[in-house]
């Protein structure tokens, strides 16, 4: 970063030319990717890999200490079961409710994890990364169930985000 501040401050023209040619480099590789969809036999198999993995008697998935897998989430969310219906709507249902435990009920938003399968005893380190994807798997369910507590669990959220997490000018966030 002192290199950069420096070419800045003493070559501007360098530092303009330098951004411009990442510029160009970024753009050509996003623009060389083509999204693809996931095989079937791939799906089948993360299916199986979250059902084995689901914890049916605390919520979540794994075992201990137990964490809020947001991105495994949001695969529960979307799989499908071959009659169309969520295949996996009983296990994200009692998961979404279950790691609840984990929101702080004085200022909101998520402890990054629990000692124990139970969810309890969690650790006191919010994330921001953590909880951005939280909001989206509570805002996901009450958009799928109506259900006024994926709500409430949103809003508290985004409450500890902007309250804790955004910084003194306005336009960006901390992390933790």
């Amino acid at each position: 970063l002192e290199r950069v501040d420096d070419t800045w401050q003493h070559t501007p023209i360098v530092a303009d030319m330098q951004a411009a040619r990442l510029d160009s480099i970024f753009r050509q590789s996003a623009s060389a990717r083509k999204a693809q969809r996931p095989s079937d036999e791939l799906i089948r198999f993360t299916e199986r890999v979250v059902a084995h993995y689901y914890d049916s008697t605390y919520g979540g998935f794994g075992n201990q200490p137990k964490f809020p897998l947001p991105e495994v989430n949001e695969f529960a969310f979307m799989a499908t079961a071959p009659e169309g219906g969520p295949l996996f709507k009983n296990e994200i249902t009692h998961t979404l409710l279950a790691q609840q435990k984990l929101l702080d009920p004085v200022w909101g938003g998520f402890y990054r994890s629990a000692a124990f399968a139970d969810w309890s005893s969690p650790s006191h380190e919010k994330l921001l990364t953590d909880n951005a994807l939280l909001l989206s798997n509570y805002l996901d369910a009450f958009l799928y169930s109506k259900d006024s507590t994926y709500k409430e669990v949103a809003e508290k959220i985004v409450g500890y985000l902007d309250e804790f997490l955004r910084t003194g000018r306005g336009w960006g966030f901390y992390n933790s």
